[in-house]
């Protein structure tokens, strides 16, 4: 995957190699991931066994994924080892409360990054949280616990498909469900 639609010196590359076999019973599958310095081809591996994939912020800045096995978000800026949890402080699940597979669930979803790789929008069952990528501020809760109060679930509407990221000054379209009425 190369970041910035081509105009990163970094690309992801992650293969399942290491796990096909085990992909007829352990689903999702794992997989590696490394950062490819696109000038040089050199490559270093940065995740080991991750089920989920891994993907880069809209300016490259920054990788994030969903850590199933733990039910969060992480990210890492990209030459650093330091793994943040995006998600910490949130104090709902992030996973699909209602998913009865035998494995882990997924994740609620993520929402999109905001301009700047400044943060990047996360969905717990009813409410978007906005979450800072350097762990340094806590996540701050956009819809401002409209959702679970209302028992609404509400999404960010992307009304153009080749955002990337959005503006925070930007009005905020959004849909909602009402798990009581539908």
């Amino acid at each position: 995957r190369l970041g910035s639609e081509g105009n990163a010196d970094i690309a992801l590359g992650i293969t399942t190699m290491p796990y096909r076999k085990e992909t007829s019973w352990d689903i999702p599958g794992y997989q590696d991931v490394y950062v490819i310095d696109v000038k040089t081809g050199k490559s270093r591996q940065i995740l080991r066994r991750v089920q989920d994939r891994a993907a880069l912020s809209p300016q490259s800045r920054y990788i994030y994924w969903w850590n199933r096995e733990e039910g969060r978000w992480c990210g890492r800026k990209v030459g650093s080892s330091a793994i943040v949890e995006l998600s910490k402080g949130i104090p709902f699940p992030l996973y699909n409360e209602d998913d009865d597979h035998a494995f882990k669930p997924g994740s609620y979803g993520g929402a999109g990054w905001v301009k700047g790789d400044k943060g990047f929008l996360v969905n717990d069952r009813f409410d978007i949280w906005l979450t800072d990528p350097e762990g340094k501020r806590p996540p701050r809760n956009i819809t401002e616990g409209t959702g679970r109060a209302d028992s609404l679930r509400l999404r960010y509407v992307r009304l153009d498909p080749d955002e990337r990221s959005r503006d925070p000054e930007a009005p905020l379209l959004l849909s909602a469900h009402s798990f009581r009425t539908k």
